[in-house]
């Protein structure tokens, strides 16, 4: 549990710290995504003002919500499973929450992506100000992540219906 709180604080700390002191050339760069945050940074050289960092980290904090929500979920989860409790409504709920919350953040990506490059490049001169939309291989990877889970959740809730069913009949 205490790896999934630094994992928070260090993903946290990093969009931050991009957003808020990170020089241009680095937000232009492939360093964001490796910290979650959305593609589509659009902003020209000289033209990033505090306006647009502001806009940006909130954006990109919107779309690591989930992720970070996710990971909680996930800190709980294996708290439960520590001490044996599997097959147990609570941590069935919390497996279903967790999927849900990977595959909002998988949904979630390729749109702050297009709010992301509207809005970085607000500030750019006219005829440079863009819309991007774009859906990256890792997107459908966490997509499918997230529904599997989700269709492993839905087989351990009617295996824990099945078993209340047959504890009342016996």
């Amino acid at each position: 549990s205490l790896t999934v709180t630094l994992f928070v604080l260090l993903i946290s700390s990093a969009v931050t710290y991009l957003w808020l002191f990170g020089d241009e050339s680095t937000l232009l760069s492939p360093i964001p995504e490796y910290w979650f945050i959305p593609g589509g940074i659009l902003f020209q050289l000289g033209q990033l003002t505090g306006m647009i960092r502001v806009v940006g980290l909130l954006i990109s904090a919107l779309a690591i919500a989930p992720l970070i929500f996710a990971l909680w979920q996930l800190r709980r989860l294996f708290q439960q499973f520590s001490v044996l409790r599997i097959f147990v409504p609570e941590t069935v709920r919390r497996m279903k929450v967790f999927s849900v919350l990977v595959i909002c953040f998988a949904v979630m990506q390729p749109i702050l992506g297009s709010v992301m490059s509207l809005a970085t490049s607000l500030g750019n001169e006219p005829g440079q100000r863009f819309l991007s939309v774009s859906f990256a291989g890792t997107d459908l990877a966490t997509l499918l992540i997230g529904g599997s889970v989700f269709v492993i959740v839905y087989i351990m809730e009617e295996a824990l219906k099945l078993n209340d069913e047959n504890e009342k009949f016996v």
